[in-house]
This record gives structure tokens, C-alpha cells and sequence, in this order.
């Protein structure tokens, strides 16, 4: 049978050389491509081969989903499946969502695990156990609190790791004496899909994990222009109004009423308001009530965002 195999393979390369040579005495059309020929003539002479080889490269193409997805998983980089060819877009979403998912799950163990270590580093004796279960339970209570409230709000204390664990990253972080431009918001725009969510806010250098305030929305109703220096937009997913005067300033509020005189100078629920300048290259304005940051090396302003 193997001899037999053998003898078709090679009088199908024999047939495949003998086509070149008449193509090269140009007793066949020169635009007959001369691979083309000699895979069509080993088709014809041995017509099993070809689906051999065809079953070969779709369990290839298996074996290397599974290796590339155990590989992404143990390695919790999402980049080894992007940066393959091999895998579909929808495999690489699928396995991106579950990333994330045993992304949340890990920390949800791992952060009270962590304070359970620590108390009792600190308090060795048996009061520390009840101490440290009584702080796992506080911790567990706020994470779910903070999963189940609704996303598209205005927040005051949110750590940057509650988004991480949701896929947020953070894409823009500068102190408020930096310039904020219109070339920042149309480089954040080209990021962004229909579906994208962003969070934007003031944060502190001394508690540089976590949002002063900050307001999280679908990406389009950050960038969306205004035109009205009184007036800014309500959200159509919640209860956050926001304003993008060109080339003046961009920001939220918690009511519609804004003065963008400046940048908003309204102290009406000033606590829930964030603003930034947009030109003569001043940065960021105010943090709820604290404002005339623009030359602050104190406070940043930070951006995350969901694809």
C-alpha cells in the first residue's frame, strides 16, 4: 500500500515538472500559474493525499487553540491571543471575558485573604481571628456593594482596582498643571468603540489608588459637544450631565445648571462637579470643591476605559 502511495506521489511530480517544461517551451498559456498545475495533477493522481493533508492542518490548527488558550489562561495575558493569527476574533473575545471573570473571582479571594495574613501578623492571639473575619466580611459586603450600584454615576472614592476587575485600563494619567487639549479627547475618541465605557476624575498624589470623584458613562457622551456656557447634558443612561465646550473646557456635573464662564465656576452641589481647561495650555480646574488646581502638582487627573 505504502509502495503504492509512493509511485502516485512521485509520477504526480514527474506530471507536475513535465507541465513546467512545456510552460517554459511556451506550449502552455503563461498565465497559468505552475504551482497551480503541479497541485492540480497531484490531485488528480492521488486525489486521498490531498485530504490528508487537509485533516493534518485542521488538527494543527486544534492543537495550537488549546495550546494558545492554556497558555493565555496560565499566563493571564490576553496579548497572546491577540497577537495570534491563528485564533478567530470571536475565540479571542470569549476567552478575553473569561479572563476577566477569573480576574474578579481572584481578587475577591486573594484582597481578604491578604487582611486575614496581616491581622495575624499583628494581632497573633485568638482575638485576631474574629478581628479578621469581622474585616472580610466588611470587605466582601463593600466589593458586591460596589459590583451591584449602577455604573453610569457620579462616585466619590473609588479605587482604580474595582474598575480594573470590570476590564477597565487606564489610558490617560497627567497632574492638573498639564495641559489638557483637544488632541488628548480626539485620541481617546479614536480608541473607542460604540460600546466603549469611560471613567474620568481627580485623584490625589498622596492616595494615588483611588478616584477622588469620578463619573463613569459610554464613552460617546463624554465627547459629545455642547454649546450652552449654562447648560449641560443629561446622560441618557443616568443621572450625570455632562458638557464639552470646544476649545473652553469639558467636564460633569451633577444637574444640568453649569457656569462655564471658566471652567465651571458653579458651586451649586460643587462637591459632585469636575471640570477641565481646554485652551492656553492650563490643565485641570476642579475636583468637587477644590478648584483653581490649574498650576496644582498636587492632584492629577486620570481616565480609564472599557472597550
Amino acid at each position: 500500500m505504502l509502495i503504492r502511495r509512493c509511485r502516485r506521489v512521485r509520477q504526480a511530480y514527474q506530471s507536475g515538472n513535465t507541465l513546467i517544461n512545456l510552460i517554459q517551451q511556451k506550449k502552455i498559456m503563461n498565465n497559468q500559474p505552475k504551482m497551480f498545475v503541479i497541485l492540480s495533477i497531484t490531485i488528480m493522481v492521488y486525489p486521498t493525499l490531498n485530504q490528508s493533508i487537509m485533516n493534518q492542518m485542521i488538527d494543527f490548527r486544534v492543537f495550537a487553540q488549546k495550546l494558545i488558550f492554556e497558555a493565555s489562561l496560565f499566563c493571564k495575558d490576553i496579548s497572546l491571543i491577540t497577537k495570534s493569527s491563528i485564533v478567530h476574533q470571536s475565540f479571542t473575545e470569549q476567552i478575553q471575558d473569561l479572563l476577566y471573570q477569573i480576574n474578579s473571582i481572584t481578587n475577591l479571594i486573594e484582597k481578604p485573604l491578604s487582611y486575614l495574613m496581616q491581622s495575624r501578623r499583628i494581632f497573633p492571639n485568638d482575638r485576631s481571628e474574629t478581628q479578621s473575619l469581622q474585616r472580610i466580611d466588611f470587605d466582601q459586603q463593600s466589593a458586591i456593594g460596589t459590583m451591584n450600584q449602577s455604573p453610569f454615576c457620579i462616585q466619590k472614592q473609588v479605587r482604580f482596582n474595582t474598575l480594573e476587575m470590570k476590564g477597565f485600563t487606564k489610558v490617560y494619567e497627567e497632574l492638573f498643571n498639564k495641559p489638557f487639549t483637544q488632541t488628548h479627547i480626539e485620541l481617546i475618541k479614536q480608541r473607542c468603540t460604540a460600546q466603549s465605557q469611560i471613567c474620568i476624575g481627580g485623584v490625589s498624589v498622596n492616595d494615588p489608588d483611588q478616584f477622588i470623584l469620578c463619573a463613569t458613562d459610554y464613552a460617546s457622551e463624554f465627547y459629545t459637544e455642547t454649546q450652552d456656557l449654562k447648560l449641560a447634558r443629561r446622560s441618557r443612561n443616568g443621572e450625570i450631565y455632562w458638557y464639552y465646550f470646544r476649545n473652553r473646557c469639558i467636564g460633569f456635573s451633577p444637574m444640568s445648571k453649569v457656569d462655564l464662564r471658566y471652567p465651571d465656576v458653579d458651586n451649586e452641589e460643587g462637591d459632585l462637579r469636575f471640570s477641565l481647561w481646554l485652551f492656553h495650555g492650563q490643565g485641570g480646574y476642579r475636583i468637587g470643591r477644590l478648584e483653581s488646581l490649574e498650576q496644582s502638582v498636587e492632584y492629577k487627573c486620570v481616565i480609564y476605559l472599557k472597550k
